[in-house]
């Protein structure tokens, strides 16, 4: 039964036959995270009709005499008739009366962040529009939130700084006239009901995309040090334990939409056996986790009064034998004609969030700042046992079962699901285990156990706050404290200056590899596999780049020969010039000499030349050339050589088999002719010359030449 309260007066009742509570579509929308809204039209007749006041008269729904939801008029039309068409937003909605002030916090928990914003909100807002912090089981990796506030709505900074990075659901919780707010990280309740397709269900893949839905899956797990094939990488798979296939199938999901394959890596699963489970679990849970199912749902609950009612947030399980599906779906929206509650619209669905805390690089004194400003041990002390006084008293089914496993022995089981297997436990199971081993809680339905008293004497957990600890040797990537002497903090802040330099680059390779899709291997495998995708999509979007599977082109403009620059393959950089190809850059060989490499300036019989050239000044707008290799006969160059546009120098060195023709020296010019030159004198007795002997030779350029 709904009714629908304006203050204290009843205004609607879904079953009295009383016109005074009789209002026109009545209609609840609840949504996950938002405030949710009630739409209503009432007429002259009713009793509310003089008594709502906008913005200020509360109003709630009730269901079975229990509130499900409270908030105020928003917005108001009259139809023809005169009746009052009426929006009302939900108690969520209270929080945009009031700002936040610009503030910076850091070194706070989210509860404690979230406690500020509240108290901020209820030192404005008058008395039934305030709210007290409940329950947070949301945490921050580090356990250190930092934040600003810059004048914003609370509701704003709410979602923005709390949901929008961290996750998350805000809901709203009434206690004995207390209005709670609690931040949870999971579900809070497993319904008991199942949506079976063909039963209760009967269509929910027409808004379905399948483009990523696979009947079959190729599961690979952790690079393997050996390949048999050498260019390629070789991976784990489950062939040794999944009857000598390599492939994982959903037979009923085969036998309805046929081999549809899909290859799903797991880099850090090093066994045969986890990889085969974690395969199982994609084809019938994860691969549906972007699946959002809208339902008019024959809610088994308005045909069987003993079925539990589906309540937002509760995670339902879900059911497709045709697709191979049984998994839970959280219920993130609820649509209720509360004149026709048996047509109220589901919406079933997650978007898997992935949430980053930013690591800020401060300077020495600041870090030493915060540190001197971290809560003292009473206030850590104080904030723990709220929220756990918070978490204790909050309403949340459950069930406490003994179970005996295979082996004979027994454990305690307090969990949000009847456990009667434990060797078949939903994943979605929340749950402490006590046996003969240790106490644990599992989110996970067994898989993982993040808190454990263990018989070894070990305590494992995530987060652990008390008054004192005692022990010889504390190891800790974090370390809080309400004093740390200052001998400590000198010896941080000494640490921190020295590692700057290493956190930066660590910084920039987190950042690369957060926004790549995949993992480096997967992606190189992916890019080996679909290159001719990747090539045409590249191709299509670049203007000035284009790849083929022979090299890189760079284009001054349209993607054609005329505009052509460079082109960049396995022979080196050829470069083009409007249109042809004059020459390239690269590796070669001497012909019948293979193993005789080096480096090549080749000239294509195109080009004209190859020159170097340098500016004579800093605005200089052409370059004079030095050393030019001419090949052919221009009005540049009278012949085919190498031109010298500036002097050389052989600092000593032999310059050998050289021709050379109008050589100078010191500016002058050299001398060509026919000279002789005496060679010996003949003297007689008397000591006179009787002959001389000679020798003709002929100079050229300076030269002596036979």
């Amino acid at each position: 039964m709904y009714s629908i309260y304006a203050g204290n007066t009843c205004i609607y009742n879904d079953i009295s036959p009383l016109e005074s509570v009789k209002l026109i579509s009545p209609k609840l929308t609840l949504e996950d995270n938002a405030a949710g809204s009630l739409t209503m039209t009432v007429p002259t007749s009713n009793v509310g009709y003089s008594l709502i006041e906008r913005m200020k008269t509360d109003i709630k729904v009730c269901k079975n005499d229990t509130e499900i939801w409270s908030g105020r008029v928003l917005t108001e039309d009259n139809d023809f008739w005169n009746n009052r068409i009426l929006y009302c937003e939900g108690e969520l909605a209270f929080f945009n009366d009031t700002t936040q002030p610009q503030a910076e916090y850091h070194d706070m928990t989210v509860r404690g962040f979230l406690q500020t914003l509240i108290d901020i909100h209820n030192a404005k807002a008058s008395t039934n529009r305030q709210f007290t912090l409940g329950a947070v089981t949301v945490t921050d990796s580090n356990d250190s939130l930092y934040r600003y506030t810059n004048y914003e709505n609370t509701l704003e900074c709410i979602n923005e700084k709390l949901i929008d990075k961290l996750g998350g659901h805000i809901r709203i919780r009434k206690d004995r006239g207390v209005r709670y707010l609690d931040y949870l990280a999971d579900y809070p309740n497993v319904n008991s009901q199942v949506i079976e397709f063909g039963k209760n269900l009967m269509d929910f893949t027409k808004k379905w995309d399948m483009s990523e839905f696979a009947t079959v899956i190729l599961p690979l797990g952790n690079r393997l040090e050996e390949s048999d094939i050498e260019a390629l990488e070789a991976y784990l798979t489950v062939e040794s334990v999944n009857g000598g296939s390599k492939y994982v199938a959903s037979a009923n999901a085969v036998e309805t939409y046929g081999w549809i394959e899909k290859v799903v890596h797991w880099d850090n699963v090093s066994t045969a056996s986890a990889l085969l489970s974690k395969a199982q679990r994609y084809l019938s849970e994860i691969q549906f986790d972007e699946m959002v199912i809208e339902l008019k749902a024959l809610d088994m609950h308005y045909l069987n009064v003993n079925a539990e009612a589906i309540k937002m947030l509760d995670e339902v399980k879900v059911v497709s034998r045709p697709h191979g599906m049984d998994r839970y779906f959280p219920v993130k929206k609820m649509e209720i004609p509360l004149d026709k509650p048996e047509d109220t619209l589901f919406t079933l669905g997650d978007k898997i969030r992935t949430s980053l805390t930013s690591v800020n690089n401060k300077t020495n004194a600041d870090i030493l700042k915060r540190i001197n400003e971290l809560p003292t041990r009473s206030q850590m002390l104080e904030e723990a046992k709220a929220n756990a006084t918070a978490i204790m008293r909050m309403a949340t089914r459950g069930y406490i079962t003994i179970v005996e496993d295979s082996q004979g022995s027994e454990a305690l089981y307090a969990s949000n699901v009847r456990i009667t297997d434990p060797e078949h436990i939903p994943s979605n199971a929340k749950f402490w285990k006590l046996f003969a081993n240790g106490l644990g809680y599992s989110s996970d339905g067994g898989q993982t156990f993040g808190l454990a008293l263990t018989m070894d004497g070990a305590i494992v957990a995530d987060y652990i706050t008390a008054g004192s600890l005692n022990g010889e040797i504390i190891r800790a990537g974090t370390v809080k404290a309400a004093a740390i002497s200052q001998e400590f903090k000198t010896s941080i802040a000494n640490d921190i200056n020295a590692l700057r330099q290493e956190f930066t680059a660590a910084d920039g390779v987190l950042r690369s590899s957060i926004s790549a899709k995949v993992d480096s291997s997967q992606f190189n495998t992916l890019l080996y596999q679909n290159y001719e995708q990747f090539i045409f999509g590249f191709n299509n979007n670049s203007t000035n780049i284009q790849l083929s599977t022979s090299g890189i082109g760079l284009y001054s403009g349209t993607i054609d020969t005329s505009n052509k620059l460079i082109e960049l393959n396995g022979n080196g950089v050829n470069v083009w010039r409007t249109g042809v190809n004059i020459g390239k850059i690269g590796t070669n060989s001497w012909i019948n000499h293979d193993n005789y490499r080096g480096l090549v300036f080749d000239l294509e019989y195109e080009g004209g030349y190859m020159t170097w050239a340098r500016k004579l000044s800093s605005d200089a707008t052409t370059y004079t050339t030095v050393l030019t290799y001419a090949r052919v006969e221009t009005d540049l160059f009278n012949d085919e050589g190498l031109y010298l546009s500036c002097s050389m120098y052989a600092n000593g060195n032999t310059i050998h088999q050289a021709n050379l023709t109008d050589v100078r020296t010191n500016g002058y010019g050299t001398y060509t002719n026919q000279r002789t030159f005496v060679t010996g004198v003949n003297v007689d007795t008397d000591g006179k010359v009787t002959s001389v002997d000679t020798v003709t030779c002929n100079i050229v350029n300076g030269m002596f030449v036979n």
